[in-house]
């Protein structure tokens, strides 16, 4: 993922590190094995492009999340 590359590079593996995994061992392993024993092939696919799209919404809620709660500096 992207995000996980620009964590590593400006110092933030850690935050990193919790990403891959949230995605990898809550979403896409339990969702993949939810979606074969559904859909077969397909279900796996499925969960797995669902498991991406949730952690792409979370990140991006995030990221506008704390933008949002950052102060403003007044100009003029």
């Amino acid at each position: 993922m992207l995000y996980v590359s620009c964590c590593n590079a400006i110092g933030r593996s850690g935050l990193a590190l919790n990403v891959t995994l949230v995605r990898l061992f809550v979403l896409s392993l339990p969702g993949a094995f939810i979606g074969a024993q559904l859909n077969g092939f397909q279900g796996i696919v499925w969960a797995l492009a669902l498991a991406n799209f949730l952690v792409g919404a979370w990140l991006l809620y995030g990221t506008m999340h704390s933008r949002s709660m950052q102060p403003r500096v007044a100009t003029g």
